[in-house]
């Protein structure tokens, strides 16, 4: 993978490019200048090698016949005349003429360190017979050789490097030229454009043998030019598109606003308007409950209507405190809240309702149960949650209602029933306004606002609430509440 370099810091350094092409172009050069050095003087070496060589056979060749005469006449003139003019060739150092591996004759000067030496055999025919008469052995030093290499070598790398140098500046001056002086003005000029100003394109100055002829700079400066383009109109269009859609949106809030805000006046005006006849009708169903002349049948009439006149009158007080819960216009008094006290209230409230259908509630509370709320919508809250419970519930069945702290600032009140529990698909939808769950055992009264009044009530009083269910196995709705220090 690419590495990916951080850059926000970084300021473009101009001879970055530059300064690597140049070094990679001595390194390379120096590399090829050692390698052809080295060709060169070990050629050189070989050619003087080979030259001495040559030397050391030709002299065998025109001299052993003569020595050999000489040592077998026991001519010593003879022979230090034919040695010393040996010695005098301007290959050969030293002569030796060794006899059963002891020097007889030797001619010239000690044999340095570096020299080169070749051994040939001298003999002399007598009667028939080969007989050997000893060894000469030429020394050719090498010292000279290897000097003229030390000054080779040192004149060949001076060239050498020069050369090196000169193609490196050179190199420096084309790319400068055709590359590097292009690529900042590219990069000066990107880092010169200001985001909130119009793109100017980039123009390089170049001069073209060939009209519509490009190199690949042209092409980098065409794809920037082109892509700022874009990038533009892009911008251009996301804020027409951003200011579009900011004016749909307001003027959406501000429909939605009014449309809120009529709302809430309708339901506020609507509810004190039914108010009004509600509570003469609950005054009057009263009144006629005290006659005793009332036979069986008008007394139930009259519970009917007292009992129906009592459920619509609760559902114009939720719609009222929806209202005012939505305008900020609740009025909440904080203090600190007994909770064990507060669910036996509601559970004598709501134990008639329950014992009309034979279903058993069981309070598991905890005495450190304190909670800073507002005590009024509290009970409200516990009694919806009980109230839909025995709704919601089976014939004959159980509620426990539990006070627990939920952590070190909040304590947990839970309500949990034995009916037939909510589909995950549903769990969603029952805290919305006007959201009715149906139940397999009856049909149920309300209009689904109890649960929507909760949740924000709940809210209201810096709690959460929720649902834990599972089809055929019950609810549990559940709420927190700050916990008093105690």
């Amino acid at each position: 993978m690419p590495a990916i370099i951080e850059m926000t810091a970084m300021q473009p350094n101009r001879k970055t490019l530059s300064s690597k092409i140049i070094v990679l172009t001595i390194l390379f050069s120096s590399f090829l200048a050692l390698l052809i050095t080295g060709v060169q003087l070990f050629n050189k070496y070989q050619s003087r090698i080979s030259f001495i060589e040559d030397g050391f056979n030709y002299i065998s060749e025109s001299n052993t016949a003569a020595l050999s005469s000489s040592l077998w006449g026991f001519d010593e003139e003879q022979t230090l005349t034919i040695l010393k003019g040996i010695q005098n060739s301007p290959i050969i150092e030293r002569v030796e003429i060794h006899e059963k591996e002891a020097i007889t004759w030797e001619v010239g000067n000690k044999i340095s360190e570096n020299s080169l030496h070749r051994t040939y055999e001298l003999s002399y025919g007598f009667r028939g017979d080969v007989l050997k008469l000893g060894v000469l052995s030429l020394y050719a030093g090498l010292d000279d050789i290897y000097r003229d290499l030390v000054y080779d070598a040192l004149f060949l790398f001076g060239s050498n490097a020069v050369k090196t140098l000169f193609v490196a500046g050179f190199m420096l001056i084309l790319f400068h030229h055709l590359i590097t002086r292009h690529l900042n003005s590219i990069v000066r000029h990107l880092s010169n454009h200001k985001t909130d100003k119009e793109w100017v394109p980039i123009y390089l100055n170049k001069k073209y043998s060939k009209p519509n002829h490009y190199d690949e700079i042209d092409l980098l400066a065409y794809t920037v030019n082109e892509l700022h383009a874009d990038i533009d109109n892009f911008k251009n269009n996301l804020e027409r598109m951003v200011n579009e859609r900011t004016s749909e949106l307001v003027a959406a809030k501000e429909e939605a606003e009014r449309a809120n805000a009529a709302k809430s006046e309708f339901l506020s005006s609507m509810s004190h308007e039914f108010r009004t006849p509600l509570n003469a009708i609950l005054g009057f169903s009263t009144m006629l409950k005290e006659d005793s002349n009332l036979t069986v049948d008008q007394r139930g009439d009259i519970l009917r209507i007292e009992q129906s006149g009592k459920h619509l009158l609760d559902m114009v007080n939720q719609l009222l405190d929806l209202s005012r819960i939505e305008n900020g216009h609740l009025d909440l008094e904080i203090s600190d809240i007994n909770i064990p006290e507060l669910l036996e209230e509601c559970m004598e409230h709501i134990m008639p309702l329950a014992n009309e259908r034979g279903i058993t509630i069981e309070p598991k509370l905890n005495a450190r149960c304190t909670a800073i709320s507002d005590k009024v919508r509290t009970k409200q809250i516990i009694l919806n949650l009980l109230s839909n419970a025995i709704k919601y519930n089976s014939e004959n069945g159980k509620i426990i209602i539990m006070c627990i702290p939920s952590d070190e600032d909040h304590l947990k009140v839970t309500v949990t029933d034995s009916g037939d529990g909510i589909s995950p698909d549903l769990i969603s939808k029952i805290f919305r306004p006007f959201e009715r769950l149906q139940s397999s055992h009856n049909v149920i009264e309300g209009a689904g606002v109890g649960l929507a009044l909760v949740k924000k009530l709940v809210k209201e009083l810096n709690g959460h609430i929720g649902v834990d269910s599972q089809p055929g196995k019950g609810s549990t709705f559940w709420f927190t509440l700050p916990m008093a220090k105690t």
